[in-house]
């Protein structure tokens, strides 16, 4: 074998390799069907050819029964469906309003009846059972999931609906779509919480980075949400917790959408308990959350007709907050300002402080004898002249230089009472609640679906994230943007998704 073909080799192997690694790092978030055909004797029927038709799209499927007069149906989007068995000798059951949920295998036996399959027997509801899996699940559909309420619009938050979910979130402020690492803290059963201990979905495909959760859809660019408490399917691993499974919406052959405006100011909320203890009105806080979501056939006007076929749906959401955060901080005395440390002088609560001069240093004391030298430590002069007897020290007026006075103006006054100590632990002089943090986030997630033909499908997506925090030192005074100017920092999250269903016969997906 030339070198030429043996790197031809090596290329395709390494290429193949490639592959399965990342297929075998995605999961089943479609549902299925799996069941019997029988006849009214309960003898099972071979060859029956079913037909799985998606209500919304019109996209059908047709798989045949095997010789056991099983049939199986996997991969099927989330949604409503009707079933039809059709097979010599017998009436064509339809059995209508199937729902398909994320992860989850129905069973649904077709019992057939004898006649003609010109006959039609209709079945419009009928109880269905989970038969084939193992997994304790919690599913949220549609309807659910975009009308339970959501502080921070953190559709992943919906694991709080799960029994033996406890969530270790600290406040509002963890739970926003762009909190990484701090809106993931669900622990499950008892399993470690946070980080990379539990698994998150999004079609399937992990949504997990170094930190824990990865992407988070805007609510209304999800279908179904699959919270699986005890997964025991072959398909989920990777983690001892719970997995959080989530399907983005499909387009439709009926346009839908809708478009949404969350708005929160401090005009309409009570004032802090801090801000009223020390007499501060609200402050400046803004929460802005516009979004739309749109889906439907794709159709190009005298070019391209996608009705039946090719569908979209597209979400985009834009976060503006800007939060008023509280600092408590103890800043100098105006005694201290003015180089007065002692412990009688007045804002210094009897507490003095001695101060020592940096030029008189001797890098040779004398030991407590007069006599021995320390060569290891240095000494210096205190500045002293507190009278009466008062503990501290006095920094001489002309030691203190002109752009300290000048910074001095700066700062903000004494404003907590009760402080009696400023040294204390816990014990600080001033409280603002200024400008603080905020943020600038967008999402948006964007998805196709193609049917082409009754036996092949594909599905891609694109997701994106993208946040700016600015953050600002809300203790420094009214000038703190010329002192302590804001600074930014960004946090970026990318996914995409390929996704081909092909039936390779009647019983071979």
């Amino acid at each position: 074998m030339s070198l030429k073909s043996t790197m031809q080799c090596v290329m395709t192997a390494m290429v193949v390799i490639g592959l399965m690694a990342v297929g075998a790092s995605a999961q089943v978030y479609r549902g299925s069907i799996n069941g019997r055909v029988t006849d009214p004797a309960g003898a099972v029927v071979p060859g029956a050819k079913i037909t799985i038709t998606n209500t919304a799209t019109n996209a059908a499927i047709t798989v045949g029964s095997s010789a056991a007069g099983q049939y199986s149906a996997p991969n099927l989007l989330p949604g409503l469906y009707t079933v039809s068995a059709a097979a010599t000798g017998f009436k064509t059951l339809v059995r209508q309003n199937i729902q398909i949920r994320t992860g989850v295998a129905l069973g649904l036996d077709l019992a057939l009846t004898v006649g003609s399959q010109s006959q039609e027997v209709t079945v419009t509801s009928a109880p269905l059972l989970i038969t084939d899996s193992g997994s304790q699940d919690t599913v949220l559909n549609l309807q659910l999931s975009s009308r339970l309420p959501l502080s921070g619009t953190n559709i992943f938050l919906l694991a709080t609906t799960a029994p033996g979910q406890t969530n270790g979130i600290s406040g509002p402020l963890s739970n926003r779509p762009f909190d990484n690492g701090g809106e993931d803290s669900f622990s499950f059963n008892g399993a470690p919480g946070g980080g990379n201990n539990n698994a998150y979905l999004i079609d399937g495909m992990p949504d997990n980075n170094n930190e824990g959760m990865g992407f988070v859809p805007a609510p209304d660019a999800v279908s179904e949400v699959n919270i699986m408490t005890n997964q025991y399917d072959a398909e989920y691993g990777h983690t001892a917790g719970g997995t959080v499974s989530v399907a983005l919406k499909t387009g439709a052959n009926q346009y839908h959408g809708d478009a949404y405006y969350d708005y929160r100011t401090n005009r309409l909320n009570a004032n802090l308990f801090q801000n009223n203890r020390v007499g501060q009105s609200t402050q400046n806080t803004q929460w802005h959350v516009p979004g739309f979501q749109i889906g439907g056939p794709l159709v190009i006007p005298g070019v391209y007709n996608g009705h039946n076929k090719t569908f979209f749906s597209v979400s985009y959401q834009h976060f503006f907050d800007q939060v008023a955060t509280g600092v408590n901080r103890s800043y100098p005395t105006v005694s201290q300002m003015q180089g007065n440390f002692c412990s009688g002088a007045p804002g210094n609560q009897g507490v003095g402080r001695v101060i020592y001069d940096p030029t008189t240093t001797d890098i040779n004391p004398f030991l407590s004898d007069g006599v021995t030298k320390n060569p290891n430590y240095g000494m210096r002069t205190a500045f002293g002249g507190c009278p009466g007897g008062q503990t501290g020290s006095i920094i001489p007026a002309n030691r203190i230089l002109p752009q300290a006075t000048t910074l001095f103006a700066l700062l903000p006054a004494t404003n907590v009472p009760g402080c009696t100590n400023q040294y204390a632990s816990g014990c600080s002089t001033n409280y603002q609640s200024g400008k603080g943090q905020g943020d600038h986030y967008y999402s948006t997630t964007v998805r196709v679906d193609e049917t082409m033909s009754p036996t092949e499908s594909f599905f891609a997506s694109y997701e994106v994230g993208n946040r700016t925090e600015f953050i600002t030192n809300p203790g420094a005074g009214a000038n703190d943007a010329g002192y302590f100017p804001i600074y930014n920092t960004w946090r970026i999250n990318h996914g995409a998704g390929f996704n081909l269903t092909s039936i390779l016969s009647p019983t071979t997906v």
